[in-house]
């Protein structure tokens, strides 16, 4: 008893101690879990308005491309112009800074871009950037449903600080490249977003495109510290190895413990970062050696404890386990000797189970035969005894009522068996049957020692008949009870009569008086005089 009582104390206090450090960092996870949250919710914002953005573009593209195509069957100079239909579209979302058209040669056809006041310029055409090889190379070579994306651009094109581009392209009917709309994310208003839905968090908030370009990181206490532009090798390796664009990444470069990421839907390549510096938490938690050595401690005392406890428990069970196979073994081979088997059936599930004898018994296996299925039992009947078994057997147990019968059965291998089968049926508390056990015995051999047994005395009743002697009994009281034919006949006595009346059919005094001693003493008796007979 002491052993189990200090055993659930050391447990006791190995949990108390391990609450107490793991809410240490709990605390700080939680920050982090909500801190993901938000950057979630943020990621949904700026995919709907991309996608927003996107989709008023790509019915610009289709105009563009008709018109496009209407030019060249008419044979008609001059580039395509769609800029103010492009203010009207960027004006709906506060965080594009510019969308615009660019033809296959690499020029800016036609855009509107936003200004620092959040106004848009005029519209300005033909600005060359066919030196980004990247983007015109990308433009031919896609497909009419592909997305491309410029992974550089000028900083005079569009803005001074870091953009996001997503473009797409458009075609004619016929196939024909027509060129590529541009939608650009305006940085000022992304990092405003950020700080409106993440205003507690001193960590870091980044954005990464899918091949691991840090484009932009804020970091410092309330998003106010200065921004970092870099590459991230190490977060695109863990971000690849995500699934369902939700990532999660044990360190980056920037210094920070840990991060949550979330990609930005999933048609764009985009990946919000959200970090904390946990490695910090960390740390301290190394730092208090004296919690952990206690935390230790108690952490081997308990292990300890309940292994010494668990290895008691299973020799126990070991222990007990062997005992209930051995009685059942014991049990099992009783029933063999005495052949005998044993069913039992839920009354409320009507399934039956047989003992591994009882099979045998009938001459069945458990893989031919369902001992529920009363048509396959009723085939193993003899047909004599069928129709008997089978009324008596359904009435009773179909009521749940105790009772027993005998018959004869057919086994597969066509020995027949003289079996008696009884059952009884155990109740609930409220009297209502709920299993019913019964044995069923092979009296085979008994029966057939009985028919010996009267085949035996039919047939000394026989030679006893044809014989001139005679046989007779009686019991300590005198009284007789067994004559042969030929004793009656010659004492003219019946069975049954007392002894004294026996007694009366002799005339030799002396005979009565020895016949008496001999049944009282139980010796034989010889030489009996009888009237007109020869002494025997």
């Amino acid at each position: 008893m002491n052993f189990w009582v200090l055993a659930f104390g050391f447990a006791a206090a190995a949990v108390v101690i391990g609450m107490v450090a793991t809410r240490i960092v709990l605390s700080r996870e939680e920050v982090l879990v909500e801190a993901g949250n938000k950057a979630q919710q943020l990621a949904r914002i700026l995919e709907a308005g991309v996608s927003g953005t996107l989709q008023s573009a790509e019915i610009l593209l289709d105009a563009a491309a008709a018109e496009a195509k209407a030019r060249r069957e008419a044979n008609v100079p001059g580039d395509i112009q769609i800029s103010a239909s492009l203010k009207d579209i960027a004006a709906d979302w506060a965080f594009v800074q510019s969308i615009s058209f660019v033809g296959t040669d690499g020029r800016i056809v036609d855009a509107a871009v936003r200004d620092n006041d959040g106004r848009f310029q005029a519209a300005f055409q033909n600005y060359d950037i066919s030196d980004n090889e990247t983007f015109t190379s990308h433009a031919r070579s896609s497909s009419a449903n592909d997305k491309l994306y410029i992974s550089k651009v000028r900083n005079g094109y569009i803005t001074q600080r870091p953009v996001v581009v997503v473009t797409k392209g458009a075609w004619t009917t016929a196939g024909e490249f027509v060129g590529v709309a541009s939608v650009a994310i305006r940085m000022a208003e992304f990092e405003r977003l950020f700080a409106g839905l993440l205003p507690e968090v001193d960590g870091t908030i980044s954005l990464f495109r899918l091949d691991g370009t840090l484009l932009v990181s804020t970091s410092g206490p309330n998003l106010a510290g200065r921004q970092t532009y870099k590459r991230s090798l190490l977060f695109f390796g863990a971000a690849r190895e995500a699934a369902s664009g939700v990532y999660t990444v044990s360190a980056t470069d920037d210094g920070v413990g840990r991060r949550l990421a979330y990609q930005v839907g999933t048609r764009y390549p985009f990946v919000i970062a959200v970090g904390l510096p946990i490695g910090d938490v960390l740390a301290e938690w190394r730092r208090s050696s004296a919690i952990n050595a206690g935390a230790a401690i108690f952490g081997a005392l308990v292990i300890c404890s309940l292994s010494i406890g668990l290895t008691i428990w299973i020799r126990r069970q070991r222990a007990a386990q062997i005992e209930l196979i051995k009685s059942d073994e014991s049990f099992a081979e009783s029933q063999r000797l005495s052949g005998i088997g044993h069913f039992e059936r839920d009354l409320q599930t009507r399934e039956y189970t047989w003992s591994t004898n009882l099979y045998e018994i009938h001459g069945v296996s458990p893989d031919d035969f369902t001992p529920g299925d009363n048509n396959q039992f009723i085939k193993l009947v003899v047909e004599e005894d069928r129709e008997h078994v089978d009324r008596e057997m359904r009435s009773l147990i179909s009521r749940h009522l105790p009772g027993q019968i005998e018959c004869r059965i057919r086994r597969p291998d066509g020995a027949i068996r003289s079996m008696r089968y009884a059952w009884y049926v155990i109740p609930d508390e409220y009297g209502v049957g709920q299993r019913m056990f019964g044995i069923a015995q092979d009296l085979t051999t008994l029966r057939r020692a009985e028919a010996a047994r009267r085949e035996n005395e039919a047939r000394l009743s026989d030679i006893i008949a044809c014989s001139s002697d005679f046989v007779w009994e009686s019991n300590s009281d005198g009284l007789v009870t067994l004559f042969t034919g030929t004793g009656v006949d010659l004492f003219q006595s019946p069975v049954g009569l007392e002894g004294e009346v026996f007694y009366g059919t002799t005339d030799e005094a002396s005979d009565i008086d020895r016949l008496q001693v001999a049944l009282q003493s139980r010796r034989q008796f010889r030489n009996l005089s009888v009237p007109g007979r020869a002494a025997n």
